[in-house]
């Protein structure tokens, strides 16, 4: 396998040498490594740059794999796919047409989140509750990347969504914030801003 073909691996210089010889061994064992390897030889900044790449996957017994989608467990499907539909500006697209079950599917890059509804299934609709400590996204959340938070925030604000938390820096060139969806699922939107965040806030236990 050749490393400048491989686009999941993002270096500098100095680590390309290690990183193909990295490779070339896997390859002896067929097995390929996609990025992590590489990426915690690098700086904080270069490390968040690399891995927000399309270059995901992680390779588990030589099968490459990745995070395709969640499914949340939704107890008004109208109400949800206007929340991710409209509040997030999420594509909808076409689920299998086996599916006799409610539900819907929205596409964010290569990843999807599955909407399920909740009278469908066996399970309950809803998050637990984090309390005071999702202002500091202490919290079981789901994170979506953007390319303007500014902007995606505004979408948030015209449709009725609270932030629960943030904007705020992460201390690692990255913005933040925190909100629920209608069900009371933590969701995080965040930006690669590459700022230096070195004078970030602490981020403390929240108990």
């Amino acid at each position: 396998m050749a490393f400048d073909d491989d686009p999941g691996v993002v270096a500098e210089a100095w680590v390309r040498g290690l990183a193909q010889g990295v490779c070339e061994l896997l390859d002896e064992r067929g097995a390929r490594l996609f990025a992590q390897s590489v990426i915690e030889q690098l700086d904080s900044d270069q490390r968040h740059r690399a891995s927000f790449r399309s270059g995901r996957e992680v390779t588990v017994g030589g099968v490459p794999t990745r995070i395709q989608h969640c499914g949340l467990l939704v107890g008004d499907l109208g109400r949800s796919r206007r929340f991710y539909g409209e509040a997030l500006g999420l594509e909808e697209v076409p689920r299998p047409p086996n599916f006799t079950f409610a539900g819907a599917w929205f596409r964010f890059g290569e990843s999807e989140i599955h909407l399920l509804l909740e009278r469908d299934t066996t399970g309950r609709a809803g998050g637990f509750d984090p309390g005071s400590s999702v202002a500091q996204g202490l919290a079981t959340h789901l994170a979506l990347e953007v390319d303007d938070l500014s902007v995606a925030c505004a979408r948030l604000e015209e449709n009725g969504v609270a932030i629960a938390g943030g904007p705020m820096p992460r201390g690692d060139g990255v913005d933040q914030v925190f909100f629920r969806d209608p069900d009371g699922y933590v969701l995080e939107l965040f930006e690669h801003t590459g700022e230096d965040q070195g004078d970030a806030p602490e981020r403390a236990p929240v108990r």
